[in-house]
């Protein structure tokens, strides 16, 4: 037994063939685990509108957001397609409709207007 009162073990040949992959398993790990964690400290806010929405209200308003919170990236998605917004990274969506979509939470945000 060594004087600082360890045991040095030797790893067996399967185990010093194995190790390279078990390293590259961990670093992939730790790369996804690092992408998680830009994207929850990310400053970017990405919405979804219509063109309609976006033109007529949204960018008439967007310089009171800016101020507000000046460290903030908006991105704005003017597709009138569905959105998937896990895939596509989508925090808000403003749709016109009955708001009822599988999966998301609608909450009304005002009268249509004829």
């Amino acid at each position: 037994m060594p004087a600082s009162g360890r045991v040095r073990r030797v790893p067996t040949e399967a185990a010093e063939r194995a190790l390279p992959d078990i390293r590259a398993g961990f670093d992939r790990l730790t790369q996804g685990l690092e992408r998680l964690s830009e994207g929850a400290a990310s400053n970017v806010l990405t919405v979804t509108v219509s063109p309609a929405f976006a033109a007529k209200w949204l960018l008439p308003r967007i310089d009171r957001f800016q101020n507000a919170w000046p460290d903030m990236d908006v991105r704005l998605d003017t597709q009138h397609k569905p959105v998937d917004f896990a895939a596509q990274r989508v925090d808000v969506g403003v749709r016109y409709g009955p708001g009822q979509w599988p999966g998301l939470v609608a909450d009304k945000l005002m009268e249509d207007e004829i």
